[in-house]
């Protein structure tokens, strides 16, 4: 992907496919914004983008380049003011960037095993370390980006779901005329 980033996916066409998924490719990119973009092009509405990248401070360490994996032209962190890396990237930002089309479903860090009393060491070469932040994109449908947001379903709800919905109004209003001597939360007896 070197030589042609801009021409990353050119032969894909638009809302092409359900979802795209990288993992820790993004950081490789000559230009992660137009990579990224790309494949949020490609994805179809309502599709999703998941992208996993190394978190600067749990793979790089404090060092960049990059001493773990030479090939690495970006560092990433959710959110930093201020980052020791000279090629950081803030996740948030970028995806922010991307237009509204492009709804944040999930940033995650992605360090559940990650041994932070370890002294510097490449820990994803370990069978259990991950150092890692988790990013989930999805494209916005036209009528969302009309209605400024997700919208309930216009129309009459088919009869089998409307027995279904209303079942669950007629259980909740059951339970509460039964026990409303009995406030909640307060039923200390034995069981």
């Amino acid at each position: 992907m070197e030589d042609g980033d801009a021409q990353y996916l050119a032969g894909v066409s638009e809302a092409s496919y359900d979802f795209v998924h990288s993992s820790h490719c993004l950081e490789h990119l000559r230009d992660p914004v137009e990579g990224l973009k790309n494949w949020l092009r490609v994805v179809k509405p309502a599709g999703h983008v998941i992208v996993t990248v190394p978190d600067e401070d749990l793979y790089e360490q404090g060092h960049f380049p990059s001493t773990f994996n030479l090939d690495h032209k970006w560092s990433f962190t959710i959110y930093k003011p201020q980052s020791w890396s000279p090629k950081s990237v803030n996740v948030l930002s970028l995806v922010t960037g991307l237009g509204p089309e492009a709804q944040l479903v999930k940033v995650e860090l992605l360090d559940a095993t990650y041994r932070y009393d370890l002294p510097r060491y490449d820990q994803t070469i370990t069978p259990i370390g991950e150092c890692g932040i988790e990013i989930v994109i999805r494209k916005r449908p036209e009528t969302e980006l009309a209605t400024l947001g997700r919208q309930p379903a216009a129309g009459d709800v088919p009869e089998e779901l409307r027995i279904h919905l209303n079942q669950y109004r007629d259980d909740i209003r059951t339970l509460k005329t039964s026990n409303a001597a009995t406030q909640p939360f307060k039923n200390t007896q034995p069981i």
